[in-house]
């Protein structure tokens, strides 16, 4: 390629790049307001804190998309969300890939803290009708917090 034409091709790439995922646009008659807050370990996040959701409608909102609610695994990826804190654009709560089990094994004993997981021959019945989900909270210390699912008031934060 002719070294004149790389630095306009690239802007053009840059541009195109930045209208596609930092604007909002239209697709299939729904506007879209994700924010590309950068890569870390192998993982792409976005945010969009355009209308409040609740937990199952952030999921869905990922999966039309093409991506799932973030799930936040290591050290670095806490402290690279952290440091993407933004008074004006990335902060409050937004919901994450987190909630609670829905099986057995997965609870524990409030006394002890122990796993229910060893009674392996005992039924297990979820009458439960509210799960709890999880939110990263963007802000200068933030936090994971635990919210009823229904609660539709929080951002989303997506990963790919």
């Amino acid at each position: 390629m002719n070294p004149k034409l790389l630095a306009p091709v690239a802007v053009l790439i840059f541009f195109s790049a930045y209208l596609l995922v930092e604007c909002s646009s239209i697709q299939g008659g729904a506007e879209i307001y994700l924010t590309s807050l950068g890569t870390v370990e192998g993982k792409s996040f976005f945010y969009d804190r355009s209308a409040s959701r609740n937990w199952v409608q952030a999921r869905q909102y990922c999966e039309e998309y093409g991506m799932e609610l973030a799930t936040i695994t290591t050290e670095v990826q806490l402290q690279y969300l952290k440091s993407k804190h933004n008074a004006t654009g990335f902060n409050s709560h937004h919901w994450i890939g987190l909630r609670n089990a829905r099986n057995l094994s997965a609870m524990a004993w409030d006394d002890t803290d122990l796993p229910v997981g060893n009674l392996t021959t005992a039924a297990f019945a979820n009458h439960a009708t509210d799960l709890i989900c999880g939110a990263y909270r963007s802000q200068t210390a933030p936090a994971l917090e635990i919210w009823p699912c229904t609660t539709g008031s929080l951002g989303v934060l997506c990963q790919t």
